[in-house]
């Protein structure tokens, strides 16, 4: 329910740490040629034209906020990994936005089938527990089991 008000307010993001882990995976520049290169800065007539006509970076599947990051002035500061950063983002946003409702119910069935199966094996260990706890008893003296027999009667027809 307390995820359900954040993504009210805040919409729902993906994790800055899911991310950083997927981009672990993709091979970087400095990998790939030893060196640690930045991308070429676009002119500022070029930025202007694609400020302009955002559809064509929507159509490539780029967010137009990344036009932003590649300001003439931070160009050399602007690398490969945080451009596939941004577009990764981008692109997971939009695929996840038609299953936007569904999230918060997501979240809540995977959240019951991860305590159900906590619970299950809880199940599974309680009577090796209970065992070991009055075995632990009886060593240490704390609790003694007496045998004694009873005259009982019983009835026959």
């Amino acid at each position: 329910m307390s995820i359900n008000k954040v993504i009210a307010e805040d919409g729902f993001v993906i994790p800055e740490s899911l991310i950083d882990s997927a981009m672990k995976f993709v091979p970087t520049d400095s990998e790939s040629d030893n060196s640690s290169s930045s991308l070429p800065s676009p002119s500022s007539e070029q930025l202007a034209i694609l400020k302009q006509n955002p559809d064509l970076l929507k159509q490539s599947g780029l967010d137009p906020k990344i036009l932003d990051s590649l300001s003439p002035g931070k160009s050399a500061k602007t690398t490969t990994q945080d451009i596939v950063k941004q577009t990764l983002q981008a692109q997971v946003q939009t695929m996840i936005k038609p299953y936007i409702n569904f999230i918060p119910a997501i979240l809540t069935v995977l959240f019951f089938i991860i305590l159900q199966s906590l619970t299950s094996l809880i199940g599974l260990l309680i009577y090796p527990l209970l065992w070991l706890t009055f075995y632990i008893l009886e060593k240490t003296g704390y609790i003694k089991f007496t045998e004694e027999q009873r005259t009982v009667r019983k009835m026959i027809i």
